[in-house]
């Protein structure tokens, strides 16, 4: 069994994306899929293991992040990628965001019981 550092929610959230590695392309609009404070994954970013990408992410009740990430793992449309740098206050808020994105998700599978 995987073992993660950190816990990740699903959401479906837009994203802006930007392959710092070329540099010559704007940013385009990817779907974010799950979300933890190590890394994502994403919908349709057609990206290469190892490109490195900007991520501009807006959640309901967190500031817009802006995040460096490294692609780590590519499945047909999905793409993983593993943030670099993260500084602590952007960790935090992305922790707090997840846990009370599971925390809504135990209570609302409780009421269907």
């Amino acid at each position: 069994m995987e073992r993660r550092k950190f816990p990740r929610a699903q959401t479906s959230a837009i994203v802006l994306m930007r392959n710092i590695r070329d540099g010559k392309s704007g940013p385009v609009q990817v779907e974010l899929r799950n979300l933890s404070a190590s890394g994502a994954l994403l919908i349709g970013a057609g990206l290469d293991l190892e490109d490195f990408v900007r991520l501009d992410i807006r959640l309901r009740g967190v500031r817009r992040l802006r995040l460096h990430a490294r692609v780590v793992r590519r499945e047909r449309q999905l793409t993983a990628v593993a943030f670099e740098h993260v500084p602590p206050d952007v960790e935090d808020a992305i922790q707090n965001w997840v846990l009370t994105q599971l925390e809504l998700a135990r209570c609302t599978a409780g009421e269907g019981a």
